[in-house]
């Protein structure tokens, strides 16, 4: 039986305190694509820390960062969530990401 595509993507879910970030996982250890979702108005982790964390992403094959327009932590709950839920099946359904090219 044959692996979906996205297979090949572990999935981490992690819900942290932005304090707690660092310590839960070391970006620098992170070996597989990596996607960085991050809402504007996240008070919980403000963009300075998610664009710091994302620097730090160094042994990945390829890494995004995406910002989605007006959302807090919880933007999965939210009224942009379909922008979230795209965003997060696009990465996992790409088979040749275009960074690899």
């Amino acid at each position: 039986m044959s692996q979906p595509p996205a297979a090949n993507k572990p999935i981490v879910s992690t819900k942290v305190a932005a304090h707690d970030l660092g310590a839960a996982v070391d970006p620098g250890k992170i070996t597989v694509p990596t996607l960085l979702l991050h809402a504007e108005w996240d008070a919980d982790l403000p963009s300075y820390l998610a664009h710091g964390y994302f620097a730090q992403l160094k042994n990945t094959p390829y890494k995004r960062l995406i910002e989605l327009s007006e959302g807090t932590h919880t933007v999965m709950m939210e009224k942009n969530r379909m922008q979230f839920f795209r965003e997060l099946m696009g990465f996992l359904d790409e088979e040749k990401p275009l960074a690899l090219k």
